[in-house]
């Protein structure tokens, strides 16, 4: 198992600018219909709806509530109120997250607050289609808090990991798995170590799910996680993040972010480090609770960037210090949205909704059509041009022993190969510019064009095209020319 970075070895509290273009928080205006103020569960999001059900009333009241709202980016509407009959009960420090394989939002225990709260062990699923709660009965996980659970890909049901069975004892560390309104504990050789107040994100095009953050309160000191495991479906895999870590661990959540391969992870509770005066532990080393900061998880290099104000300590002028707050990841709009939360001062808090995003993104589209069966492949994040990255695209259906030829260009074309080569194929165009050619190597009647994007913010939002063509020889005579459709490709900021 990999060992975890000592406190004395943590980076020093110097973040990377969190200026644009790259991504940042923007604070969104005349919202309607917002939820009331409230905190303390997590959010959850289906293709294009972001869900947030219950939690916390207000910056700091025990009371729990168990209202459900939907909003599609610029409208929230209540889908049951306050009280609503059928609803599940009111709680905080729940599990709920968005079944993809079902259609439906699952919410999981937590805790009925007040003045001595009681741990939930009950699973409830919402059909969008009917509006209607239908709470599953049969044997499931005990009863908990602040555990997590994520939708797994691979075996189209949701995972559940850890979580507080005693109000304030230690967490555990057992994994549970969903599917049909069935839970079944699964037997894991290797399991992260246990915690609460973690998240857990599914991550589509790896087909797994993560876990990152959390802490176990009960140690002396308490231990706040800095690690990173990886659910494959079956077993759990720690990922080595190069001694990289995030900026905080508990008190918000992380949310995957697909278009960017990056976990972002907002604000909470920053790591606390030894002090002797402070009964071994004191304040947070980056930003104060919450902390001012935002971590991002870069899936090509398993390593943690930290963002933050050029001066310590000072606030996002968008979002503030926040915690606690019901995020998600809407794969429609491609972005991260977040709303309501705790605030530092103990008394208001937050109740905006706010946005995450590059700007610019990066975007990949088809530009005309190829021709003899060659395409242009465009269908995964790699193949969007992201500053700092290898842009990765694949031309298939060339034949074998041809020669293949990759174009990128600042201009684009609709000129027939005819036009240009006597033995340009009928129906075949140059779309592409020739600032840059490439030989391709041709395997098996595959060409792979790898181009490593330089990290200057200068060229964030500049467009420019891509393409293949293939040359068919007969001895040392050229004898046919083809073409790829091109890929028009916009540079975003990550």
């Amino acid at each position: 198992m990999l060992t975890l970075p000592a406190i004395a070895q943590l980076n020093p509290p110097k973040p990377t600018p969190a200026v644009s273009p790259r991504a940042n928080w923007v604070r969104l205006t005349n919202i309607p219909g917002e939820p009331s103020q409230r905190r303390d569960n997590p959010g959850a999001a289906s293709q294009d709806k972001l869900y947030v059900f219950g939690g916390r009333d207000s910056n700091s009241s025990s009371t729990t509530l168990n209202a459900l709202y939907e909003f599609d980016g610029k409208t929230w509407v209540v889908k049951t109120s306050e009280g609503a009959t059928g609803s599940p009960p009111t709680r905080g420090g729940a599990c709920i997250c968005w079944d993809f394989s079902r259609n439906k939002l699952v919410v999981f225990g937590g805790d009925t607050g007040g003045s001595t709260p009681m741990l939930l062990g009950d699973t409830w699923e919402w059909d969008p289609t009917t509006n209607a709660w239908t709470q599953i009965t049969g044997a499931g996980p005990s009863a908990r808090r602040w555990s997590a659970m994520a939708y797994d890909p691979l075996r189209r049901g949701i995972v559940l990991f850890g979580g507080e069975t005693v109000i304030n004892g230690a967490p555990v560390n057992d994994t549970w798995f969903y599917s049909n309104g069935v839970w079944a504990v699964q037997s894991t050789a290797i399991s992260p170590p246990a915690r609460r107040q973690h998240s857990m994100m599914t991550r589509q095009s790896y087909r797994d799910v993560l876990l990152v953050a959390g802490q176990d309160a009960t140690a002396t000191p308490q231990v706040r996680f800095l690690d990173v495991w990886r659910w494959s479906g079956v077993s759990w895999t720690q990922i080595n993040t190069n001694g990289t870590h995030p900026h905080g661990t508990t008190a918000n959540q992380a949310v995957y972010d697909e278009a960017r391969q990056r976990v972002v992870l907002q604000g909470g509770q920053g790591i606390s480090v030894p002090n002797s005066a402070n009964g071994g532990q004191y304040g947070d080393l980056y930003g104060g609770s919450p902390s001012t900061w935002c971590s991002e998880f870069d899936s090509l290099t398993n390593e943690w960037i930290l963002y933050g104000q050029s001066a310590f300590g000072t606030a996002d002028p968008a979002i503030g210090r926040i915690s606690r707050y019901f995020g998600g990841y809407v794969a429609s709009l491609e972005k991260v949205f977040k709303v309501s939360g705790q605030d530092p001062s103990g008394l208001a808090g937050y109740r905006y909704t706010a946005e995450y995003q590059a700007t610019p993104i990066a975007s990949t589209t088809t530009l005309g059509s190829g021709c003899q069966s060659i395409s242009l492949d465009a269908t995964s994040p790699e193949d969007r041009p992201w500053l700092g990255r290898t842009l990765t695209t694949t031309a298939t259906g060339l034949k074998t022993g041809s020669i293949s030829l990759g174009l990128l260009g600042f201009q684009s074309y609709n000129i027939p190969l005819s036009s240009i080569f006597s033995f340009g194929g009928t129906g075949c165009t140059l779309y592409s510019g020739f600032d840059l050619i490439v030989v391709l190597p041709n395997v098996q009647g595959k060409a792979t064009f790898a181009l490593p994007l330089p990290a200057d913010s200068q060229l964030a939002g500049a467009t420019f095209y891509e393409q293949v063509l293939e040359f068919t020889l007969s001895g040392s005579s050229f004898t046919g020319a083809a073409s790829s459709n091109a890929l028009t490709l916009s540079a975003g900021a990550l």
